[in-house]
């Protein structure tokens, strides 16, 4: 064990003054390059990546799997006692996914950093640096992932809830809040001579033109859908077809009413993590499952006799829908799930997948099946946006275009892209481009991922030395892959799934050891690297461009 005094800090933020012994970071994305200038005569160290053997990501998504499933039921339970209706904790499931998901990885990921740093250097001789913050409950999961692992000081606090739990000192500091706005550098803003502002407006006149039907006509009563995806004449067809409603977007009004969250902590949990995750259930839980629930659960009713519910997304984002399916879950209607995302069948470990998969009773898939996760029943069926675009290559334009991707600089959940690999991905992206061909480099066209989560400056670094390259996000991505000579893609995502099925020109490239394919596909990865379309060397990826 190491002797010295240190520091501990899980991010970039450090106080202005008073660093008077080392600073160990717990996650290499908050050393950034002023920091470490900063930093350069009190000495700063990085704690080793412990999340750097796939054995021991998989071993560790399995047993958050086993929290989550433990935690959904306490908590389901006790949330009835604490509303007082005599709901089963599977009532609850729907509405707490989201948000329960989140909460189990990332503060399984702060507490395992935070007791690998104690390990190394006990905690007696440790303190962590914090930023004092007014961290409320998030009012949805996408808040509470902003505030965990986005901005700097509320993940900060975040970090010092935990330390305290493991009776690790916290020095708290004050910082000033950061400055929001974007990097100008990917900014872009439509040149009206240019042929892509015409095009949008076009596109969009004729969508406005073309689909004229209200909403408020699709009102069967088999089926409810989110209607994510979907254009009005699909989704009049599934009204005529299968007497099917689509539920509206309007944010209802809720009112709060004042219950106990201490009666939180009447959850047992079955080991020290879960006990910890109990503890700060009263602090962190969203008002939507507490304060709120009465409004939601009231406005829900209305929605509450329909035969089947179906969603893609609005299990993340629509929380009157979650309670609406919940309820006709009672009545024995059936959840009906759809993939989103390229990586559902393809990565090792699909968090998102697992949940909905435990919840819904049949899930649509992008024509793949497996037995790797309980629940549903799988469906192979055609994805909406993907069959649009089926063999709508007509390529036009003579430029390649390249698509990155990003991740937040804290982990958000566990799975092939963390933060403490974006560097070997970044690295990997430098050594493509760098052996790119001039003639191909003049037409490339970079499409950085539409969130800035603080790595652009990494990004730009890359093509710092080629300022032939283009970089545009604006145009909409399936419309470029009509047109594009080429689509080049370095991360498993879901735009070389429409890139297929377009059928456009595709390069894939990706270090494999960052990713883990999943036993079932497999097969298909392996003839994808026989045709010469994967490659797991950037310079092969390179050369075959």
């Amino acid at each position: 064990m190491d002797d010295r005094m240190v520091y501990l800090c899980g991010t970039s933020i450090l106080p202005e003054t008073g660093i008077d012994r080392p600073v160990v970071f717990l996650v290499d994305s908050a050393a950034t390059d002023s920091i470490r200038a900063r930093l350069e005569d009190t000495k700063y160290e990085i704690m080793p990546n412990i999340w750097s053997d796939k054995k021991i990501l998989n071993n560790t998504s399995d047993y958050l799997g086993k929290v989550y499933k433990d935690l959904s039921e306490k908590a389901g339970l006790a949330l009835s006692q604490i509303h007082r209706v005599d709901y089963p904790s599977s009532f609850w499931e729907i509405p707490m996914a989201s948000w329960l998901l989140h909460y189990i990885q990332a503060l399984y990921d702060r507490y395992a950093r935070l007791k690998a740093a104690v390990n190394l250097y006990g905690v007696d001789k440790t303190t962590l640096l914090a930023c004092r913050y007014d961290m409320r409950p998030s009012s949805s999961y996408a808040e509470f992932i902003d505030k965990t692992s986005r901005d700097e000081r509320s993940a900060s606090f975040f970090y010092g809830i935990l330390a305290r739990e493991l009776g690790i000192p916290v020095l708290e500091f004050d910082s000033p809040k950061p400055d929001k706005r974007r990097s100008p550098v990917f900014e872009r803003k439509p040149d009206i001579l240019c042929g892509t502002f015409y095009r949008k407006v076009y596109k969009k006149l004729k969508g406005e033109v073309s689909n004229p039907i209200p909403l408020t006509i699709f009102r069967g009563k088999n089926i409810l859908m989110a209607p994510y995806g979907f254009t009005k004449r699909e989704m009049l067809i599934f009204s005529a077809k299968s007497d099917a409603s689509f539920f509206p977007r309007n944010k209802p009004k809720t009112s709060k009413r004042r219950v106990d969250r201490t009666a939180l902590l009447s959850i047992k949990g079955f080991d020290e993590f879960e006990d910890m995750a109990v503890k700060l259930l009263p602090a962190l839980m969203p008002p939507y499952l507490l304060e709120e629930f009465d409004s939601y659960h009231e406005h829900a009713k209305r929605w509450a006799d329909y035969k089947a519910y179906f969603s893609i997304t609005d299990w993340y984002s629509n929380i009157l829908f979650c309670y609406a399916a919940s309820l006709g879950r009672l009545r024995q209607a059936k959840i009906i799930g759809c993939q989103h995302g390229g990586g559902y069948g393809q990565y090792e470990r699909t968090e998102f997948e697992f949940v909905e998969r435990k919840f819904c009773d049949f899930y649509i898939t992008w024509g793949w099946r497996d037995s790797l996760y309980d629940g549903a029943h799988l469906m192979p069926l055609a994805q909406p946006t993907l069959s649009r675009n089926l063999n709508k290559y007509r390529q036009r334009r003579k430029i390649a275009l390249w698509c990155g991707t990003t991740m937040p600089k804290q982990l958000v959940r566990f799975g092939s892209y963390i933060p403490d690999v974006l560097g070997q991905y970044l690295a990997t992206k430098k050594k493509f481009i760098d052996h790119l061909a001039d003639e191909v480099r003049s037409c490339l066209i970079y499409r950085p991922h539409p969130v800035d989560y603080g790595w652009s400056n990494e990004e730009l670094d890359i093509l710092k030395g080629h300022p032939e390259v283009r970089i545009e996000k604006d145009e909409p991505l399936s419309e470029v892959l009509k047109e594009a000579r080429l689509y080049i893609c370095d991360h498993q995502s879901t735009s070389f799934m429409e890139a297929f099925a377009i059928n456009t020109p595709t390069i894939l490239f990706w270090c494999d050891e960052l990713v883990s394919e999943r036993e079932n596909a497999a097969s298909a990865f392996e003839l994808l690297r026989k045709e010469g379309i994967l490659f797991h060397d950037p310079v092969a990826a390179a050369n075959q461009v």
